[in-house]
């Protein structure tokens, strides 16, 4: 049974995004700092590739300012979900095709 909670709320903001992609060895000395300066930073390593991604978003308070639906649609449901995983399941069936 919960008696009380407390909810801890900030106010509205926007993210700004920004990805890089580089050759991995680039980014792994300063991930640790990547990590602390941004508010939020992802980093990909992606198996057999010299090439790393990395995402950063920062807060601000600056009116969001979101690309088209078209173009947020095309990057987020084509290309990083829908092409990944064709490129990880013909990695799986066709094992002969991955470096190792």
């Amino acid at each position: 049974m919960i008696s009380a909670l407390t909810i801890a709320c900030v106010p509205l903001y926007t993210l700004h995004r920004h990805d890089l992609r580089s050759p991995s060895t680039r980014h792994w000395p300063s991930s640790t700092s990547s990590s602390t300066t941004n508010d939020h930073f992802e980093f990909f390593v992606f198996p057999y590739c010299d090439t790393a991604l990395t995402r950063r978003n920062r807060r601000s308070h600056e009116e969001p300012q979101p690309p088209p639906h078209w173009k947020r649609s095309l990057q987020e449901q084509l290309i990083e979900n829908n092409v990944l995983s064709v490129v990880c399941r013909t990695g799986r069936r066709f094992p002969s095709l991955r470096r190792g």
